[in-house]
């Protein structure tokens, strides 16, 4: 390509500096280009030409090359510059995230803690309203003990004082050996003169009637002794 370059017309005309420049722009290394100088057949003047102007070339490409450098170190500089000014914002940027979770995390303490008392409060509120709700049952239990007639026995019935059967038995044998008569007629002269005279009847119950039998039968040997007398 480069041979066919220099073979143009067109270009047979130009300088050798400028054909140089033009095969180095074109990505030719400068030993490329003086083997296709070689190649051509060329006039003296032209090789008159090459020598002077060869240093300027490299003279140029040191010169580009510092300038290039040049740029790219400044253009280093601003990107790292960039980079710390983007990296310092992000620092900054999670430095404020750090404090907001901190202070959100701080909130939700305090926030478990009010929730936790107010648990505790409710829980100590509704064992008072269940021993206050047993209490009341408990009462309302008495009350229906002390009010329900169902839960006494019945009122025993006062029945009047008897003998025992074993008594009676023992009065009436003893009423059986004994003269039948329960009542004594007892003559009883009037003291006074306004008094009328009469006999009373006088009603013994069954302890005198006793006492009097015990005291007929004391009675009745000495009669009989003195009748006989």
């Amino acid at each position: 390509t480069a041979i066919g370059f220099l073979k143009n017309p067109r270009v047979e005309g130009e300088s050798m500096v400028k054909k140089r420049e033009f095969l180095q722009k074109k990505g030719l290394t400068d030993n490329e280009i003086d083997y296709a100088f070689k190649l051509m057949p060329q006039k003296a003047e032209t090789t008159k030409e090459i020598v002077p102007n060869h240093r300027p070339s490299f003279l140029r490409r040191i010169l580009y090359d510092l300038i290039v450098a040049g740029l790219l170190g400044v253009a280093l500089k601003f990107i790292r510059r960039w980079f710390q000014s983007k990296k310092s914002t992000k620092v900054n940027e999670l430095h404020e995230i750090i404090k907001t979770l901190q202070k959100t995390v701080q909130d939700m303490q305090t926030s478990i803690t009010n929730l936790e008392q107010a648990v505790n409060q409710s829980n100590s509120a509704t064992n008072r309203a269940a021993s206050f709700d047993e209490i009341k049952r408990e009462i309302q239990t008495l009350k229906a003990l002390c009010l329900g007639r169902s839960q006494f026995p019945p009122i025993p019935q006062i029945t009047t004082p008897s003998i025992p059967s074993w008594q009676l038995e023992a009065a009436q044998k003893a009423k059986a050996r004994i003269s039948p008569v329960t009542d004594v007629t007892i003559p009883k002269k009037a003291n006074d003169d306004n008094k009328e005279d009469g006999d009373s009847i006088i009603v013994v119950s069954e302890n005198e009637k006793k006492s009097d039998d015990e005291n007929h039968f004391s009675l009745s040997p000495s009669s009989e002794s003195s009748n006989d007398a």
